[in-house]
Parts: C-alpha cells; structure tokens; sequence
C-alpha cells in the first residue's frame, strides 16, 4: 500500500481526512465514492488540472507523480486510488466494501483492473464532453494549395524517380 514519506512536510500537520482531487478524474471520482459509502467527513482541495496545479512543487511534494487523487489522514498520506480505496476501507468503521476472501477478490478485482484499464477512453470521453468549446481548431497559417498544383508536384516528382 503506497503510503508515502511526503516531501512537503505542511500536510503531516493536517488532522482528519483531506483528499486532493479533481472533480473531473475517474479515480478522483471512485474516492469520493468510497468517502461517501462508508459515511466518512472530509476536507476537499481540489486540484485543478486545466492550470496545471497537479505540476506545482506544492502539489508533487504530496504526491510525486503529480497525479490525482492523493488522501491525507492525520498526516499520513497515501497515493493511488486502489490503495486509498483499501485504506479507506480498512481504517474507518460502516460497511466494508472491499472484498475480503480470496474468492470475493477473483470477483471484483477484474472489474477495478477493468476501470484502470479504461481510464484513457473515459477520460477522452469526458474531457471531449466538457472541454470541446474551450479549444478551437486553431487558424491555418500556410496557404491551402490547390488540388490541381498539388497533382502537378506529385507527377513531377514520381515522373523523376
């Protein structure tokens, strides 16, 4: 379980349960799943990704993959969201909702590596969903050269060869 030595030494000093997230990453969501499942009170910090927060010395010397989410618990923190799951799971009392006997793993561990596995296609999905309209085709630069010229070049080159 990646619970890590932070680099920077401000969160040991943070008490209860923070999570830095952001709203639109899938395994940001499933953390706040698992927080709200098992009932559990949190602080939110969240890292905006579109200014590229998760990339700032601050942020790194919490999580050194720059990625999100990353879960501090009385200046404990721990990375990657399989493992905040578990440790969710583990250190708060409600329902217990990771599995426990071997055969209950067999059963939901295939659908957590399926997510992981999807990650690129729902991201994709997702940012194309809410970010379409703030990213515009930027203008061409170089003139367009019609289909005509651009046939002509291409016979003079292969009659060349």
């Amino acid at each position: 379980m990646p619970i890590i030595e932070p680099e920077n030494h401000l969160v040991r000093e943070l008490r209860g349960v923070h999570l830095f997230h952001s709203p639109f990453s899938n395994c940001s969501q499933r953390t706040r799943l698992i927080l709200a499942e098992k009932n559990i009170p949190w602080e939110s910090h969240v890292i905006d990704l579109m200014k590229f927060e998760h990339l700032t010395p601050d942020y790194q010397g919490i999580h050194p993959k720059g990625v999100v989410p990353a879960l501090v618990h009385d200046g404990t923190v721990v990375i990657e969201s399989h493992d905040i799951i578990q440790y969710l799971d583990d250190h708060f009392p409600g329902p217990k909702l990771m599995p426990t006997t071997h055969h209950e793993k067999s059963l939901v561990f295939p659908w957590m590596e399926l997510g992981d596995d999807l990650q690129i296609s729902i991201k994709t999905l997702t940012y194309e969903k809410l970010f379409r309209d703030k990213f515009r085709p930027r203008k061409r630069n170089f003139p367009i050269m019609p289909p005509t010229n651009e046939i002509q070049i291409w016979s003079t080159f292969i009659a060349a060869i």
